[in-house]
């Protein structure tokens, strides 16, 4: 499913979960940086091995791969822990704004009137309430 923030639902969705959003903007904020610095050395380690290649394996020059070959291991490192960090914060993240989604929920269901619950099964209920 195609999801367009410029159409009028995008923008009802956004304004509805922004409120269970609102207290995770650093950890948005961290997950953000993380994307972009993973994906910043993950494009920068092809460019260094053309270097490479270009430079030393051209030559024959085997300390300068060696050296180049220590850098990919270092940029390789530093997109994994920027990967890993974005996922947990993102993961941590989204089960936070589920759990208050839960919450308000469950708030809603117990202000509702008895009546509510005589003409309507439980059943499609708890379905609704668990697949919406």
């Amino acid at each position: 499913m195609k999801y367009n923030l410029n159409s009028a639902t995008g923008k009802a969705d956004l304004k509805f979960f922004w409120p269970f959003l609102r207290d995770e903007k650093l950890p948005m904020f961290i997950a953000i940086v993380g994307i972009l610095l993973s994906s910043g050395l993950n494009l920068w380690a092809p460019l260094l091995m053309g270097r490479a290649i270009d430079t030393y394996v051209v030559a024959g020059d085997l300390a300068g791969l060696w050296l180049v070959a220590g850098q990919l291991v270092l940029i390789y490192a530093g997109a994994f822990a920027a990967s890993y960090v974005q996922t947990n914060t993102m993961g941590a993240v989204g089960q936070r704004v589920l759990l208050k989604l839960r919450n308000a929920i469950f708030k809603k269901i117990g202000e509702l009137p008895v009546a509510f619950f005589n003409e309507n099964k439980a059943g499609d209920l708890i379905s609704r309430i668990n697949n919406d």
